[in-house]
């Protein structure tokens, strides 16, 4: 007889007890005593026939110890660690259920101890190619399996009417990047809205005695686009709400700490976020991102192809990195850090500054000069790592690198 047929039975017993001597029995008294829930002695105490839910174990029960692991964590959310869970790349590891099914998981076995907090914010609603508001997510942190460290930030741009995102790493939050970010995420949309809302960053105004003075060069290039520039009132993220509120998927990020390989495998994790994100649910519209995208695409202005050919005219040369980590342009060799061997980088040069990109990140920047070779530190540290001891890198490289000179 299992533990629960011999608790149901000496339950059973007791509550024939009292019904033949005519006393309603306390029934909490009897939980205690049985191990039944007092609900459930209620039940059977008033249905004589009441039969019990045998719990059935969870295809998430073998998860449970990572699952209550990944909740400890303040900054992971019960979605993010679902992101998780379920990403591909988990391979045999991948777990098979839907959120719902899941948050009832962790709920059941309290396996979420976080409280949300809410502030109230009056909604506001833009027409199919009005609006899209941008951000950064900045000064992010993420460990590879290796324990290396990789700061970086995350451009992070929705479309006001169907929420459809678009986020891409970049290493440095710079003028540059906000165009080349904006014009990525213009191109991955299909086309350019009426306008753009975003807050007073530096890299796009200067704030002095309380006047805000856009930068020319952002003024030109909206001018170019034809997309009107639209900054909100200090100290009022809610005016850009939608862009706020994807700002938070970038904690989605957080459960694979110390658990991706490098940099372009970070580059994946963040593509396959973006494609989820854009068919997850939207909690306001009550439909994906990607299904009101059909309605808004078609909304959206043409993007200035002159502004593409200039840009494109900028992208000098396709490469395979080679085994020295040095790129070639106009004579003299730059370097990226050894993990983009073997892949095709792209070479862009904007005044004095020569930027490598893969996958439309840049990897690398270096003032253009006159020397042969040009390795950055970090790149030519990382070419040492596993070919001499770790105490020696640092006075082999200065060394090295003075030769260069």
């Amino acid at each position: 007889m299992s533990l629960l047929c011999a608790k149901i039975k000496k339950t059973k017993d007791r509550l024939t007890q009292f019904r033949v001597m005519g006393i309603k029995p306390n029934f909490s008294k009897i939980a205690e005593e049985t191990g039944l829930d007092r609900h459930t002695v209620s039940k059977m105490y008033k249905n004589k026939e009441v039969k019990l839910k045998r719990n059935k174990p969870s295809v998430l029960d073998k998860y449970q110890d990572e699952i209550k692991a990944l909740l400890g964590d303040p900054s992971v959310s019960i979605t993010a660690a679902y992101f998780y869970l379920t990403d591909k790349a988990r391979g045999e590891k991948q777990i098979q259920c839907t959120l719902s099914n899941f948050t009832k998981y962790v709920e059941k076995h309290e396996l979420n101890v976080k409280t949300p907090g809410y502030v109230a914010h009056v909604l506001f609603e833009t027409d199919p190619g009005v609006q899209i508001q941008f951000d950064w997510v900045e000064d992010l942190k993420i460990h590879t399996i290796n324990g290396v460290l990789i700061n970086f930030n995350l451009f992070s741009a929705t479309l006001g009417y169907s929420r459809m995102h678009y986020f891409e790493f970049t290493s440095t939050i710079t003028e540059t990047d906000i165009k080349r970010c904006l014009l990525h995420a213009f191109e991955y949309f299909g086309g350019t809205t009426k306008e753009a809302l975003t807050d007073n960053m530096t890299a796009i105004v200067n704030i002095q005695k309380n006047e805000k003075n856009v930068h020319p060069s952002i003024q030109q290039f909206f001018k170019d686009i034809n997309v009107k520039l639209r900054l909100c009132k200090p100290r009022s993220p809610q005016t850009k709400g939608k862009c706020e509120t994807a700002n938070k998927y970038a904690q989605w990020l957080r459960p694979y700490d110390h658990k991706i390989k490098d940099e372009i495998d970070l580059f994946n994790v963040i593509y396959r976020l973006n494609s989820n994100i854009n068919k997850k649910v939207n909690a306001r519209t009550n439909r994906p991102p990607i299904v009101l995208f059909e309605t808004e695409k078609g909304a959206l202005n043409q993007l200035n192809k002159d502004i593409l050919l200039e840009r494109n005219k900028k992208f000098l040369k396709v490469e395979t990195v080679p085994q020295t980590s040095l790129v070639y342009y106009k004579g003299n060799h730059y370097s990226v850090n050894p993990k983009f061997i073997g892949k095709r980088v792209y070479l862009t040069a904007d005044n004095d500054t020569l930027s490598i990109l893969y996958n439309s990140v840049v990897i690398a920047t270096h003032h253009i000069t006159d020397k042969k070779i040009n390795y950055r530190e970090e790149d030519y540290k990382a070419g040492l790592m596993g070919k001499i001891k770790p105490d020696d890198i640092d006075k082999i490289c200065e060394e090295n690198l003075r030769r260069f000179k």
